[in-house]
């Protein structure tokens, strides 16, 4: 009895060991290939690719890069061409993972849906922040809208009147005027996404959209990873941008210099809208007490006319003192509403606040059976059945409407342009674009894709 229950204990542990002995050998060696986005370098990823290839043994960490203003054509060309160099025969291995920020998710599409099935180069796809559905940041940037906002904020923010000379604020040793929040959104816009063939084809409505092959859908496991920035999103943004979030320590976010001095510079204002206020109101006390001596001159016999002519002279100078303030404090007041509205303006600029026109058609009746109905009743449509097929058969009618939408984004690409159908879609809660490279709320993400939390294909050991 004894025997056999070791004989079959050994023939158990025999099946499971050969059971993970077929697992391995089924998954094999993973070739994680990590891909930069816009403007960046194979450098982006270095910190999680190490941290991870040393979390899990079984990761051969790739880092890719490409040119990224060529268009993004070029670019799948340009990384195939270099994953054929690097891995060689196992450049086509199924179970290779693509995790690609931004445009890098565009190229692995189109990498993915223009070789043959014998000739993948990815099993499965995880992608951060990638514009799917295209930029709306980069069609704002062609069609004037984004000119449009900086032509808003050199109106708004451009303040040299009588009382207030052009002000400026401190941070971290870099002082900012209001000139400098003038160009920021336009200068970013210049450095990043540029003008060239990569911007056209990121572009909500480009060619190379309408063209990317689509048997990338065919069930190939994907998630897609949007960010949620949940504090002022332009200048959160512009913060990470300028600091560079992925050379910082693992699971830390950047410093939030713009954030601050934008803060800094809208408090500016509130302060100068009191003390304008303030101004105005004393003006108008002084012009009233002015004109009442001047007043008060004309009738009183004892008056000496240097009295009348003083009393005039400090009503002008009243009237003169509380045009100059008020002309301020309505400067002041264009300027800290541009602040405040400045998040909102943003979001419009890159597709999170957007208005959507839609519509459907329907048959309706028509207005002979109408007029009809209203001379002779119901009585008249129901009552005959000819009546009540032929009153339907006007043409159809369209109702249009628009929505108003308004929804989450990492401060560049909205959820809704990020997220594909047929993918899993996860958030990184609190985490702007550029920070989707280093953030904890990625961490976490990764934490549990590896784990298989999000599907086995991704289950890394």
């Amino acid at each position: 009895m004894l025997t056999s229950k070791i004989l079959k204990l050994k023939i158990v542990g025999l099946s499971v060991a050969c059971l993970l002995i077929m697992t391995f050998t089924a998954h094999g060696q993973r070739n994680v290939i990590w891909t930069h986005g816009l403007q960046e370098t194979n450098q982006a990823w270095q910190q999680y690719a190490s941290h991870w290839e040393t979390m899990r043994p079984v990761i051969n960490t790739v880092n890719e890069t490409y040119t990224t203003n060529l268009g993004m054509a070029a670019a799948a060309t340009e990384i195939t061409q270099d994953l054929d160099n690097q891995l060689g025969s196992t450049n086509t291995n199924p179970n290779n993972i693509g995790i690609a920020h931004g445009s890098a998710g565009l190229a692995f599409r189109q990498i993915d849906g223009t070789t043959s099935a014998n000739n993948k180069r990815f099993g499965g796809f995880i992608t951060l922040g990638t514009p799917n559905h295209g930029m709306y940041f980069s069609n704002a940037k062609a069609n004037g809208d984004l000119a449009a906002y900086t032509a808003d904020a050199a109106d708004k923010l451009a303040l040299t009147q009588l009382m207030m000379i052009t002000p400026t604020v401190t941070t971290n040793g870099k002082t900012w005027s209001s000139i400098d929040f003038q160009n920021y959104a336009n200068n970013f816009a210049n450095q990043y996404i540029g003008n060239n063939q990569t911007a056209t084809d990121l572009r909500t409505n480009s060619s190379f959209l309408a063209n990317l092959p689509s048997n990338f859908t065919t069930g190939k496991p994907t998630i897609n990873i949007y960010g949620n920035e949940l504090a002022k999103s332009q200048w959160r943004l512009m913060s990470s941008f300028e600091t560079k979030p992925y050379t910082l320590g693992l699971n830390t976010t950047g410093v939030e210099d713009v954030l601050t001095a934008a803060n800094k510079m809208e408090n500016l204002y509130r302060n100068r809208i009191i003390l304008y206020s303030a101004l105005t109101v004393v003006s108008v006390v002084a012009t009233v007490m002015a004109a009442a001596a001047t007043v008060a001159a004309f009738f009183s016999p004892a008056a000496p006319l240097g009295a009348v002519a003083a009393g005039a002279l400090l009503t002008g100078g009243g009237g003169l003192f509380t045009t100059a303030a008020a002309i301020s404090l309505a400067d002041v007041i264009k300027a800290r509403n541009w602040f405040r509205d400045a998040d909102t303006k943003w979001k419009r600029l890159t597709g999170a606040i957007r208005t959507q026109t839609s519509s459907y058609t329907y048959t309706g009746m028509s207005q002979y059976c109408l007029n009809q109905i209203a001379q002779n009743g119901w009585g008249w449509y129901y009552g005959n059945s000819q009546n009540q097929q032929t009153c339907w058969s006007g043409a159809p009618i369209t109702y249009t409407f628009t929505q108003h939408i308004n929804e989450v984004g990492d401060g560049l690409v909205p959820k809704s342009s990020t997220i594909l159908p047929f993918a899993t879609s996860l958030e990184a809660e609190g985490a702007n674009h550029f920070e989707l490279y280093n953030h904890p709320s990625v961490g976490i993400r990764f934490n549990q894709i590896f784990a298989g939390q999000h599907g086995v294909f991704f289950s890394i050991p």
